[in-house]
């Protein structure tokens, strides 16, 4: 699909910064959301693994401590923090998808 739309922009005599900004560009804008979703829904997984492995404070430190402790009801409600940040910020993602993703996305 793009590269008949770049033939149509050479045809036409547009430069290397009108493909870019008019026909790169917006072709990537379904991409780039994509990579948002993936990279928001895994960061707060990462960032705990990573308080896990060498952490002095943090959801991931307070996790060890209470299940060292065998204190259940805090275990779980830092399962239950982490889980919602996931959620929330997977959320802000299909938001901002929904708010600029269309209106930039070449069709």
């Amino acid at each position: 699909k793009p590269k008949g739309y770049l033939d149509l922009f050479r045809l036409h005599g547009a430069g290397p910064l009108k493909i870019f900004f008019h026909l790169q560009l917006p072709c990537s804008v379904p991409y780039f959301f994509a990579a948002l979703r993936l990279a928001f829904a895994t960061a707060t997984m990462a960032a705990v693994s990573g308080e896990w492995v060498g952490g002095q404070k943090g959801l991931g430190v307070f996790l060890l401590e209470a299940k060292r402790s065998y204190d259940l009801k805090s275990a779980f409600a830092a399962l239950f923090v982490i889980v919602f940040l996931s959620l929330f910020l997977y959320c802000i993602s299909i938001i901002l998808e929904s708010r600029f993703g269309r209106r930039y996305a070449f069709t």
